[in-house]
Formats: C-alpha cells, sequence, structure tokens
C-alpha cells in the first residue's frame, strides 16, 4: 500500500514539475533559438552561435532531467507462441524512438 502511495505522489510532482516547465516557456524559447540558429536572413557571429547553442544546451539538459523520456512497455504472446516484449520510448519534445 505505501508503495502505491509513493508512486502517486511522485507522478503527481512529475506532473506538477512538467506543467510548471511548460508554463515557463522552456521548449517554445528553445524551438525560437534553434529557428533563429536555422535563420539564412540574418548573419550570425561565431560567438553568437556559440551563446545560442549554449542556451539551447542548458534548457535541454534542464527538462531532460526534470522531464525524462516516457515508456510504454508493451507485453503480448501465449506461452504456446511465446512472449513478445516492445518498448515506445516517447520524448519530451514530441518524436518518437
Amino acid at each position: 500500500m505505501a508503495r502505491t502511495e509513493v508512486n502517486l505522489s511522485r507522478q503527481i510532482r512529475q506532473e506538477s514539475l512538467r506543467e510548471l516547465l511548460e508554463k515557463q516557456g522552456h521548449l517554445q524559447h528553445i524551438l525560437k533559438l534553434a529557428d533563429d540558429l536555422a535563420g539564412l536572413d540574418t548573419e550570425l557571429d561565431a560567438l553568437q552561435i556559440q551563446r545560442l547553442r549554449a542556451v539551447i544546451d542548458t534548457k535541454l539538459k534542464l527538462l531532460n532531467k526534470y522531464l525524462p523520456d516516457l515508456k510504454a512497455v508493451e507485453v503480448s504472446g501465449t506461452l504456446d507462441t511465446g512472449i513478445t516484449v516492445t518498448v515506445n520510448r516517447k520524448r519530451f519534445d514530441g518524436s518518437d524512438d
């Protein structure tokens, strides 16, 4: 019973952190900076590029620390045919692994 309460508490904290980080706009800021780096209409010098990359890396590390990849494990099959285990990972940025 206590283990279930711990898991529920952990899940509630993770959801709160997800909401907080979403409200702070870290992911949106990363996407904007990536667009700035990819933009061909504005010339950036090496220092500007280095600074933009540092900000992106820092924010990605923050997001990855508090929002790890979400995983789903699917087990299918029967005892006669064997069991198949499939692991699907969903990244915070929306891409699948």
